[in-house]
C-alpha cells in the first residue's frame, strides 16, 4: 500500500482447511487487475479476511453499514462506485479454517432476503447492465434456500 498510494483497498486469495492447517481443502481465488471490474457485480471479488484498506476511503464511502451478512461486499461496491481503485494480489496470504457451521451461516431465508435487499440497492444505484445484475442476484438468492447437501456441492464447484 505504501508503494501504491492510488490503491484504496487490496486483498488476496485464501486457502481453506478443515481441521489441520496443512491439509488444504480448497482455494478461494479472487479476480486480479481489470477482472475486478468485470466481476464486482457478479460476486464479492474480495476475501474479507485478507483485505487491507485506507481508512479515509472507507470513511468517505460511508464505512460499514448494516446489510445483514453482506456489510463487507456492500462497502466494496460503494467504494468502487465512488471511483476508488481496488486491487487483489495474485497470491495466498491467509489460510482459513472452514466448517464449524459455515454452510449454516450462508443459507436460509434471512440470507435470501439479504441477497434481495442487496440486489435492490444495486438496481437503484448507477450500475451498468441492471437486467443481468437482477438475474444473477435472483439465482444467488435462491441458492441460499438449498438444503445443506446441495449448498455444499455449489461451494465445491465455486471453490477450486
Amino acid at each position: 500500500m505504501c508503494e501504491n498510494p492510488e490503491i484504496a483497498m487490496c486483498g488476496s486469495h485464501i486457502t481453506e482447511f478443515g481441521q489441520k492447517p496443512e491439509e488444504i481443502i480448497s482455494t478461494r481465488k479472487v479476480p486480479i487487475g481489470n477482472d475486478i471490474k468485470k466481476s464486482i457485480f457478479k460476486r464479492n471479488p474480495f476475501n474479507h479476511m485478507s483485505v487491507m484498506y485506507r481508512k479515509s476511503a472507507v470513511l468517505d464511502s460511508g464505512s460499514y453499514q448494516h446489510l445483514k451478512f453482506m456489510e463487507d461486499y456492500y462497502l466494496w461496491i460503494r467504494m468502487y462506485l465512488k471511483g476508488y481503485k481496488l486491487a487483489n494480489l495474485d497470491m495466498v496470504l491467509v489460510n482459513a479454517r472452514i466448517g464449524n457451521g459455515m454452510l449454516e451461516r450462508r443459507k436460509g431465508f434471512d440470507y435470501y432476503k439479504s441477497e434481495l435487499r442487496f440486489m435492490k440497492y444495486l438496481l437503484n444505484a448507477d450500475v451498468p447492465n441492471k437486467p443481468r445484475i437482477a438475474g444473477r442476484f435472483l439465482v444467488r438468492s435462491h441458492i441460499r434456500l438449498l438444503p445443506k447437501s446441495l449448498l455444499r456441492r455449489v461451494y465445491k464447484i465455486t471453490r477450486k
